[in-house]
């Protein structure tokens, strides 16, 4: 992809205002993972409850580094749905937007996840 042709899609992605609400949304989600992440971490305990899917006791807890997983699975979600937004032609305006839209909702569940794990914790 040529510097060009990265302006033109820019400015593309600007002109949809849905998508470019979607990218910022997301973008100030994922800010607000990290630094409540930053705010507390001196507050965390040894091991904190992570692994949900895991079963009850010992298993399911994890160090405070694993809480690191929510704003990294949002930053690669949101890279990879844009990637591919970016390589679709304005015709596939329905399927820009579902990307847009699943990358808000899986970047949303991560922050909300992350802030009751936080909130139970503090």
């Amino acid at each position: 992809m040529t510097f060009k042709q990265l302006v033109l899609e820019r400015e593309s992605l600007s002109r949809d205002k849905l998508l470019f609400l979607l990218l910022s949304v997301s973008c100030l989600l994922i800010l607000l993972e990290v630094g409540l992440i930053l705010v507390n971490l001196k507050q965390f305990p040894p091991k904190v409850p992570v692994f949900y899917s895991m079963p009850w006791g010992e298993k399911m807890l994890g160090a405070p580094i694993f809480l690191w997983i929510f704003p990294s699975i949002s930053i690669v979600c949101v890279v990879i749905n844009f990637a591919i937004i970016s390589f679709l032609s304005d015709e596939n305006k329905f399927l820009k937007r579902s990307l847009g839209g699943s990358a808000a909702v899986i970047v949303f569940s991560s922050f909300y996840g992350l802030f009751k794990i936080v909130e139970l914790l503090i």
